[in-house]
């Protein structure tokens, strides 16, 4: 699926995931970035900062801190 092969590393298939999936939303017309919808890092900061303060993890195993948050979404920008 998505050109994803099992020869592949487990890196070169996460990346190649990723790229597939946000190609399909940006094929569909959807932003696939936090600055197309006009946001920037501040609102990174206020979202893990809120995270942080309230003592909130995210992800099925409840493993997802809020530094680990502020990277995807750095990212995102």
């Amino acid at each position: 699926v998505f050109g994803i092969y099992n020869n592949m590393s487990r890196d070169e298939r996460i990346d190649a995931a990723i790229n597939a999936v946000e190609g399909f939303f940006e094929e569909m017309q959807t932003k696939t970035h936090l600055s197309d919808y006009g946001l920037g890092k501040e609102v990174v900061e206020t979202v893990t900062e809120r995270m942080k303060n309230r003592g909130w993890k995210l992800g099925e195993k409840q493993n997802m801190t809020s530094d680990i948050v502020k990277e995807i979404l750095t990212l995102r920008l």
